[in-house]
């Protein structure tokens, strides 16, 4: 049954009224005679990203994000080195993690905003929208200079879109288990001014059924086939998005976003909650500008200043005390305030510095049927320097150093600690389209306010935990080749990741979920990656992650020593056919059809190593076609074509095959 969901009909009206007027003053720029630089570069199979010349990273493109019913954790796990962790269908919890480390080390950037929040330091992907976004870059490693934060973890960055004219879209999608959703967006474009207003709304039962073990995985007798109740959800996502360039040295952008999704909790398996309901909210604002100031003779200096602000609730309701609260309801809310100034400044013609600041004022508020609520508060700032130095034509070195200080304030405790960060980089071309690339870094990670202090009378804090520290080295190889029909890339990466005090979780005799330092950690392994691209029409791609992770923690006592929820061996490889000519004479502009298939080895799911999560193998099949007269295109998709059974975090049931099929209509003027 569903419930009455929150009302955030203000707010949305706030967002589209805003967004209308950028839309109106930017269409009448249209005219100006300046003109933004634009710069597309690579191919389908060329994925690493050119902000960072050293870093290992993979860059997903639109058509990546298109295929109906993908969502970003589904998107991101053909990525190599990429582990994601699902608790369910696409609308429920979904976190992402690179080579190893934890979600909690990977910032997750939307527009330019950070995402994770400082209850439990991760970002949920279910709520990313695919349907906005222009590409995807992921740092595999180590974060490139623009993110204001350093770790093990590397980063994730989702860019959204900026129409490149007059356009009007409309689309809708449906699938199995009730899914629904559609969307319109009215954009205006120009070389010099781009402005987009655009609202979805989705839905979906999310009632597949599943085997339930009734908690005997040894014994058959008892298990039985069940409907997933208390499931369904339902989101509005809302987008106004500016940009303009003020000159032909300045540029302005401005972007809002609106996230609300109602949502039923459905437990554990075997102690499922059929009335327990979230309510999930997100407000997100963000003013970047860009201005170059003439200051050297080789080239000019360049201002960057961002501002963003980003606030989030998350309400749970249990009214049967399923969920072990510690009471009917649950209310989080962060708030997050940010500034971040940078200035470039070229000092020859090879040699350039960048000097960089950062403050940010962050809020958590947990209110608990308890007397043990949580009002907890986070000053930080940073200062730093990016060098870069090209002493030849082939050669560029990087370095990066940054010092953090943060103050926490929280039940009576104050904390204050000061975090040095650093990174050096190498990217040479020893031989045509042949470069070799190293990396070696030295990070910190404060433990997050849900992690000190706790977020229910289950999942209780701890104050004396240490800082995560770490040392991360890789050394890769790229390999690329383009020609007028063919194009090809290969890339591979050895890297090793030494941490000290990884924060994890361990549960005691009364049922309580506390964190804890591990003490030692090693993470190593091999990434691999080959992709080949014949006469625009056909595509081939593979991507293989080995990882040996170890706790190396001296005095062990377990006999197991390989760390829980990470597997071991990671594949995917997918082959595509495209087309824009074969079927012109159907009125089709373009047609194409792909198949992916994706293996995922087992992996423990308890430090001691005596519960394991089955290994699984799927494969996905996408179809899409574009009928030129009427500007539709129609696509379909079919995940886990071959309806295995393949198991979220802790070992229950994802979806079984599923179905979904896409409408969209696309309107740009030709003008």
């Amino acid at each position: 049954m569903r419930r009455p969901r929150t009302s955030t009909s203000c707010a949305h009206l706030r967002l589209l009224c805003s967004g209308v007027l950028l839309w109106v003053t930017f269409a009448t720029e249209a005219s100006a005679e300046d003109e933004l630089e634009v710069v597309v570069s690579g191919t389908q199979v060329d994925r690493h990203s050119n902000s960072d010349a050293s870093a290992a990273s993979t860059v997903l493109r639109r058509p990546d994000l298109d295929a109906p019913g993908a969502t970003a954790s589904t998107v991101l796990a053909r990525v190599p080195g990429m582990q994601i962790q699902r608790t369910g269908t696409g609308s429920e919890l979904a976190t992402a993690s690179l080579r190893g480390t934890t979600s909690a080390q990977t910032p997750v950037y939307l527009a330019g905003i950070r995402l994770n929040d400082d209850l439990s330091g991760t970002a949920d992907l279910s709520t990313v929208p695919l349907w906005m976004l222009d590409r995807v870059e992921v740092y595999r490693g180590h974060a490139p200079a623009q993110a204001d934060t350093l770790g093990l973890g590397g980063a994730v960055f989702f860019e959204p879109r900026y129409p490149s004219g007059p356009e009007l879209r409309g689309g809708a999608t449906f699938g199995s288990w009730g899914g629904r959703s559609v969307y319109g967006s009215m954009g205006q474009g120009s070389p010099v001014a781009n402005s987009l207003v655009a609202v979805r709304r989705e839905s979906a039962r999310n009632d597949y059924g599943y085997l339930d073990n009734r908690g005997t995985a040894f014994t058959t007798a008892d298990d039985r086939w069940v409907m997933r109740q208390n499931a369904d959800q339902a989101t509005t996502d809302a987008w106004a998005i500016g940009r303009l360039a003020l000159s032909n040295s300045s540029k302005v952008v401005i972007l809002s976003n609106v996230f609300d999704r109602e949502q039923g909790i459905t437990g554990l398996s075997v102690i499922p909650s059929e009335h327990a309901r979230a309510h999930i909210g997100r407000e997100l604002f963000g003013v970047s500008s860009s201005t170059e100031v003439g200051c050297s003779s080789v080239r000019p200096c360049q201002l960057t200043s961002t501002t963003s602000f980003q606030r989030a609730n998350v309400t749970l309701t249990d009214p049967a005390f399923e969920l072990s609260l510690g009471g009917p309801a649950l209310t989080s809310k962060s708030n997050r305030v940010s500034q971040n100034i940078g200035y470039l400044w070229p000092l020859t013609e090879r040699f350039s510095a960048t000097a960089m600041s950062a403050i940010a004022y962050e809020t958590l508020d947990v209110s608990r049927p308890t007397d043990r609520s949580l009002a907890a508060r986070r000053n930080q700032g940073t200062v730093g320097a990016n060098l870069q130095w090209d002493p030849l034509d082939a050669v560029t070195l990087q370095g990066i150093g940054r010092v953090n200080v943060q103050s926490t304030q929280a039940a009576d405790q104050r904390v204050s600690a000061t975090y040095p960060l650093a990174r050096l980089g190498l990217s040479f071309e020893f031989f045509p389209h042949w470069l070799l690339l190293g990396n070696a870094g030295y990070y910190g990670r404060p433990p997050t306010l849900g992690e000190l202090y706790g977020t229910s009378s289950i999942v209780v804090g701890n104050p004396a935990l240490r800082a995560e520290q770490g040392f991360s080295r890789d050394l890769g190889t790229r390999y690329v080749f383009r020609a007028r029909r063919a194009s090809a890339a290969f890339e591979t990466y050895l890297f090793r990741q030494d941490v000290n005090n990884l924060v994890g979780w361990q549960r005691s005799s009364f049922g309580q979920i506390k964190p804890y330092n591990v003490g030692q950690s090693r993470l190593q392994g091999i990434e691999i990656y080959a992709g080949v691209e014949l006469v625009s029409v056909i595509h081939v791609e593979s991507a293989v992650t080995l990882l040996d992770p170890r706790d190396t923690t001296p005095g062990n006592t377990l006999k197991n020593d390989l760390l829980p929820f990470r597997s071991r061996l990671v594949a995917d490889a997918a082959v595509g056919l495209h087309t824009t000519q074969a079927w012109s004479q159907f009125g089709l502009s373009q047609a194409g059809i792909s198949l992916r298939g994706t293996h995922r080895s087992s992996r423990y799911q308890d430090p001691a190593g005596l519960i394991i999560v089955p290994h699984t193998t799927t494969f996905d099949l996408e179809g899409h076609v574009l009928v030129t007269p009427a500007a539709l295109s129609l696509r379909a998709s079919v995940f886990n074509l071959f309806n295995q059974p393949t198991f979220d975090i802790v070992g229950f049931p994802l979806p079984p095959r599923t179905y979904a099929f896409g409408l969209e209509y696309n309107w740009e003027s030709r003008q």
